[in-house]
């Protein structure tokens, strides 16, 4: 357990000078104003992974914490955890493609890179990674997609992080580097352990090299809106999850963004949007199906305006400045989403929007608001509506002012046992607590 006083930056700077570049090492600021009892911050930028187990191992005994980082998008998750001095692992130099095989599906490369990299070297190629997170693709690295569970509207069709590693580098809290999974697509022998890394939230190890799964790009992408009134929404809602289409994305959202391809009838506050990533044929089949189902309120987004529509939802849903997921049954989400937003309603001074993943019964709240006291008090609503309801729910972004205090993880069929087995395995990964120590559940 990581409980020592830290020693101070020029005993820090001086152990990890004996193991990196002294050009790798920066005193900073805080990389967050609201933490007002860290006193000491450091960032270190390593080129390999070498570089990161001689850090480890630098500042055994020395007290100080370690965060993960890449572009930075991370450091607004989890837990606030008071500590008083900081090592900012960065992991930005970390670049390089390690193997690529288009042929079959898989593609190596270091954590530091980013998504937008990535799927431009993949596009190359024809293909992509099938993840479409709400995030800044520039500055969100891989190593931190994986960290942190990233997903998208498509996760109905294509699936989550989980099914798309096959295998991970990992530097531990002591400085050991070890590799779980395999490069190649089917690896059953014994525990998938590189799962245990997906959503960690960088409590038991820095991943330093990621394995993925990738798919063709699809020939042709096209997006359907519907709106109407909420008993409307539901209704088709239902009707489309009964017919023999697969949807590649199927969102219910209580507003639509504006944006450039197109204009939208106002035919209601509620929205569906159901996607294909099939062929044209099959396009035009699910097409002419919603059609008959929703007549004139259906707006399509046809390949030549699909980017510019995600983009534009994308840009929309990244001005928010809160944002908690709340699991619920597919059946029941739209129902749930409706009257948290009329709960929200009641606030003049915090705007809201949300959008449920159908399938999966994933209800998403996000939240803005130049009143600090009035976001904290719209957050606290949504949570204790969750409770009360006793659905589980993670408040997935927010401001440290907003955060502090406030348990971020909350599930009612969360065992004791199952935090025994967690603590179990953050003691085994990271014996001296060193790594984003109190940020995950159970102040893990």
């Amino acid at each position: 357990m990581n409980t020592r006083t830290p020693q101070d930056p020029t005993t820090a700077i001086s152990r990890l000078g004996e193991y990196v570049d002294a050009s790798q090492i920066h005193v900073e600021e805080s990389p967050d104003a609201d933490r007002s009892s860290l006193r000491h911050c450091l960032r270190v930028l390593p080129t390999s992974e070498q570089d990161i187990t001689h850090i480890f191992h630098a500042l055994q005994d020395l007290g100080w914490t370690v965060i993960p980082t890449g572009g930075g998008s991370g450091l607004i998750y989890g837990n606030v955890q008071d500590v008083d001095a900081v090592l900012l692992l960065d992991t930005s130099k970390l670049t390089q493609v390690i193997h690529y095989s288009p042929a079959d599906m898989l593609i190596t490369v270091e954590a530091g890179m980013s998504l937008r990299q990535l799927q431009g070297i993949l596009a190359e190629e024809g293909q992509m990674l099938p993840l479409d997170p709400i995030c800044d693709s520039e500055t969100m690295t891989v190593g931190a997609l994986i960290a942190t569970a990233q997903f998208g509207p498509y996760r109905a069709h294509y699936g989550t992080l989980r099914d798309m590693v096959t295998a991970l580098r990992v530097v531990l809290g002591n400085g050991t580097a070890i590799k779980m999974g395999s490069r190649v697509v089917k690896n059953v022998a014994g525990y998938d352990l590189a799962k245990v890394f997906v959503g960690s939230l960088g409590t038991l190890g820095v991943i330093t090299e990621c394995t993925l799964k990738v798919k063709p790009i699809p020939s042709y992408r096209e997006v359907c809106v519907i709106q109407g009134s909420l008993d409307e929404a539901l209704a088709w809602q239902h009707q489309v999850m009964d017919s023999p289409y697969a949807a590649a994305c199927f969102e219910l959202v209580s507003a639509l963004p504006a944006y450039s391809g197109t204009s939208y009838s106002s035919y209601g506050s509620w929205a569906l949007l159901i996607g294909n990533d099939d062929n044209e044929s099959g396009a035009i089949s699910q097409r002419e199906y919603l059609r008959q189902m929703a007549e004139e309120t259906l707006t399509v987004v046809d390949p030549s305006s699909y980017q510019t529509f995600w983009n534009a939802y994308r840009d929309h849903l990244l001005s928010f400045s809160i944002v908690i997921r709340v699991q619920t049954a597919p059946n029941a989400a739209g129902r749930h989403a409706a009257e948290i937003r009329d709960r929200l309603s009641a606030c003049d001074q915090v705007s809201a929007y949300l959008s449920v993943t159908v399938p999966h019964g994933i209800c998403r709240v996000y939240l803005i608001s130049e009143d600090t006291q009035a976001a904290r008090k719209a957050l606290g609503d949504v949570m204790d509506y969750a409770r009360n309801h006793k659905l589980a729910f993670v408040v997935e972004k927010a401001p440290t002012a907003i955060r502090r205090g406030v348990d971020v993880f909350y599930s009612p069929r969360l065992q004791e046992g199952s935090l025994d087995v967690m603590r179990l395995l953050k003691d085994q990964y990271d014996p001296q607590h060193i790594l984003n120590p109190g940020i995950f559940v159970g102040g893990i």
